[in-house]
């Protein structure tokens, strides 16, 4: 092979290689045009040090002011529940609670139906009375039934709520509630 003949194979290898460059840069360049693109776009949504310093304070402010918030509503509601009006009992007021609970019935308007006392439960310093009661009245008067016993002074505690018929022949709501009443033991 001659000397002008090498320079020619040169010369034709150099344009071949230019040319395969050239497509693999034609080809390759849309995903580097779409990827730059797409980090100018990050770049733009982030703005400044000082402007995503500010961003964060801000949501650090709110967060902390909601945080304060909850704090003082549950404040306030410890606060309710501390100052509510019943507290436990003496056990030795056990009798006068006993007798006392047909009235807490007929002041509600409800019907009793049943009225059971399990067996009392002595723990440490207190003794706990379950009862059960079936009740039967309409709608308004049941809910007055509930709220009085809710609001009761010696603390009733609801333990079961079982509604045996919303609609029964005399129209009337009938349920059996179990409860719980706790009586500080006069202990020495």
């Amino acid at each position: 092979m001659t000397r002008a003949e090498r320079a020619v194979v040169l010369n034709i290898g150099s344009i071949v290689g230019i040319v395969i460059l050239a497509l693999g840069a034609c080809l390759w360049f849309p995903n580097t045009w779409s990827e730059i693109s797409r980090f100018a776009e990050y770049r733009s949504r982030l703005s400044s040090k000082q402007a995503l310093e500010a961003q964060a304070q801000l949501v650090f402010t709110k967060t902390r002011d909601r945080v304060a918030a909850s704090a003082d509503t549950i404040a306030a509601k410890h606060h309710q529940l501390a100052s509510q009006a019943w507290k436990l009992k003496p056990i030795s007021e056990l009798d006068e609670f006993v007798a006392n609970l047909a009235e807490l019935f007929s002041q509600s308007g409800v019907t009793e139906r049943g009225l059971s006392y399990q067996s009392r439960v002595r723990e440490p310093g207190f003794l706990t009375l379950p009862f059960q009661v079936e009740v039967e009245g309409g709608y308004e008067v049941f809910r007055k039934f509930l709220y009085l016993i809710e609001t009761h002074p010696a603390g009733i505690f609801i333990d079961r709520l079982e509604f045996l018929s919303f609609d029964n022949e005399r129209h009337q709501v009938r349920a059996r509630i179990a409860c719980l009443v706790r009586f500080t033991a006069n202990e020495p």
